[in-house]
């Protein structure tokens, strides 16, 4: 009891901490299984327009209320309510959303500090026809995915930000199910002079609670380590992140293979653009003489007083685009 007192009223030592987290990440890395088959995949679609224009890579992006749900610690950057909705339009006319709120504790009369936010995460694949071993159509059933995520978030100092996230996970197949619990953890370090941000982060460790036919998966575990840099003389963001570090793909070397790569440029106060490249994805998608744009984003935003609308898009080469639209409000 004195030390969860510890860790949410931040006095606790940062070295002991460090620690913690070093351990987290040798032995999710050391582990060869962790997060090879998993159940659930759709947490790992990226959460907004704006993350997906910048090829996934949201880990470390300061005060953007979608990118907790990637990393918790961000939501300790924002000091404001932070409102987001996301609609995604996927392949095979597979439609999806995310819904995202954020709000500093102290703005409810609290005495505690940190931040607290809930995010939901909702796929609909459509609905399909019931028929018979004849063939026969007797009716239709649905299927979807969802997943609900309370997030915490404080600071141990200035620069360092901390945060933990839990997440209810259901699937739904006609009238079968399977439900799932995770835990999320991640810490982001500013280096204010130098305009840079780095972030590491452990996303959806966890299990499934009750299966479909009785063989249990694991989850789709991520642990990505990255950082951003404001460019000096040139309007833009860059971003970086290696994903899936946690996932055994051959050697020790192939596990950084899996990586993104992001440009947010700013044209104006309320104009910005956006251009990414995700390397995990080309490989898994595209054929080696028709690669074409697999890999590929992009997208837009406009920015209006508090609200800003994002709009992105992800080439799956050969089977086609996702597109996203996103609005988020500082209230």
């Amino acid at each position: 009891m004195r030390i969860f007192h510890c860790v949410f009223s931040c006095d606790l030592p940062f070295f002991v901490l460090r620690s913690c987290v070093f351990c987290l990440i040798a032995f999710v890395v050391s582990t060869p299984a962790f997060g090879q088959i998993s159940g659930f995949s759709f947490l790992r679609n990226e959460p907004s327009a704006r993350i997906a224009g910048l090829g996934g890579t949201g880990i470390a992006l300061e005060g953007d209320v979608a990118a907790s749900m990637m990393n918790p610690a961000i939501l300790a950057t924002s000091l404001d309510y932070n409102f987001e909705a996301t609609f995604f339009k996927h392949i095979a006319d597979i439609n999806a959303g995310t819904i995202a709120f954020a709000s500093p504790l102290e703005r409810y009369g609290l005495r505690t500090r940190g931040t607290a936010g809930v995010a939901v995460n909702y796929i609909n694949y459509g609905s399909f026809d019931r028929t018979t071993n004849g063939r026969d159509i007797t009716g239709t059933f649905s299927a979807f995915d969802m997943a609900v995520s309370f997030m915490y978030a404080n600071q141990l100092d200035t620069n360092w930000f901390y945060g933990v996230s839990g997440t209810f996970i259901a699937s739904q197949l006609d009238d079968a199910g399977a439900t799932g619990m995770s835990l999320s953890a991640g810490m982001l370090y500013r280096i204010s002079k130098q305009r840079v941000n780095l972030a590491v982060a452990l996303i959806h460790a966890g299990v499934q609670t009750s299966t479909y036919t009785g063989e249990r998966f694991g989850l789709p575990a991520d642990l990505r380590v990255g950082f951003n840099h404001a460019l000096r003389g040139l309007p833009m963001l860059f971003n970086f992140s290696f994903n899936s570090v946690n996932r055994q793909n051959g050697d020790f070397i192939s596990r950084f293979r899996d990586f993104s790569v992001g440009g947010e440029i700013t044209l104006s106060k309320n104009a910005l653009v956006r251009v990414g490249y995700n390397n995990n994805r080309r490989q898994a998608l595209a054929p080696e003489r028709s690669a074409g744009l697999s890999g590929v984003t992009a997208g837009i935003g406009i920015v209006v007083k508090s609200i800003r609308m994002d709009y992105g898009f992800s080439s799956f080469g050969a089977a086609g685009m996702a597109h996203r639209i996103t609005v988020n409000a500082s209230l």
